[in-house]
């Protein structure tokens, strides 16, 4: 899908949030046959994990990141820059639907935290 719209992308640096199933797992499959070094940010270390183990030759790394808590998000920003210095694309994927009234561990409404925050 991907070979119409983007050329070799060797040497570049995608950091997938929710990168362990659906769209985000598909578009890291996608990136990395490419040629992109993928870092998957994910809810789930184990599923991560596993997803990371499915697409070992496509993939970068995997690093734990719960939008829903700030101090994931701030830790995992901190690993990325460990990984790599720079990056060449954001895939904003992950995002929670969640219909009663749920707040994070900062406070804020869940669906509000995860998706947007």
């Amino acid at each position: 899908m991907l070979g119409r719209w983007f050329p070799d992308l060797k040497g570049k640096t995608f950091v997938i949030t929710g990168a362990n199933s659906g769209l985000g797992f598909e578009c890291a499959r996608e990136l990395g046959k490419k040629g992109a070094s993928i870092i998957m940010a994910c809810r789930s270390a184990q599923k991560a994990e596993a997803a990371k183990l499915e697409l070992q030759k496509e993939v970068g790394g995997s690093v734990a990141l719960d939008l829903a808590d700030l101090s994931s998000v701030r830790k995992a920003a901190d690993t990325v820059r460990k990984l790599t210095n720079k990056i060449d694309g954001l895939v904003n994927n992950a995002g929670v639907m969640q219909t009663p009234d749920t707040r994070t561990v900062d406070g804020f409404e869940l669906q509000l935290a995860a998706s947007r925050v």
